[in-house]
């Protein structure tokens, strides 16, 4: 992945949403500075459609101004092959199982009858974010 005077090597892809993707990435620029980061891209449907990419860019523009130890930093919003992205500093990502396969081990587990399971509303999503001081490296 390409854009400007720096370009994108995909690590792994991290999680997956209605609208988008994030992967963990490394930024390289022309110079070969690179970095460690996450990227968030708009999946392709929705490049055409103004009100989505619109909402893109300002959910970047307001995490942009915000600076709090458990929401990303966002670094940057551009268009990377013709797709609308949002690039964030990476936090320390555990190392294991994901929160969605701790739940579903879980859920398998506790015996249905104890008690009812969670409305859905409460379940960990594959997108559940921990702080970064809180995860090791």
């Amino acid at each position: 992945m390409t854009t400007g005077r720096r370009r994108f090597r995909i690590i792994k892809e991290i999680a997956e949403g209605g609208f988008g993707k994030v992967y963990l990435a490394e930024q390289i620029s022309s110079d070969g500075f690179s970095r460690i980061v996450a990227v968030k891209l708009l999946h392709a449907k929705w490049s055409s459609h103004d009100e989505i990419v619109m909402r893109t860019r300002d959910e970047a523009r307001l995490l942009g101004l915000i600076r709090h130890q458990h929401i990303v930093k966002v670094e940057d919003l551009t268009s990377i092959d013709g797709k609308c992205a949002i690039v964030s500093m990476a936090c320390k990502f555990p190392k294991g199982d994901s929160v969605r396969s701790f739940w579903d081990t879980l859920m398998q587990v506790r015996p249905s009858s104890r008690s009812p399971s969670p409305h859905p509303a409460a379940r960990p999503s594959a997108h559940a974010c921990f702080p970064c001081s809180l995860l090791q490296p």
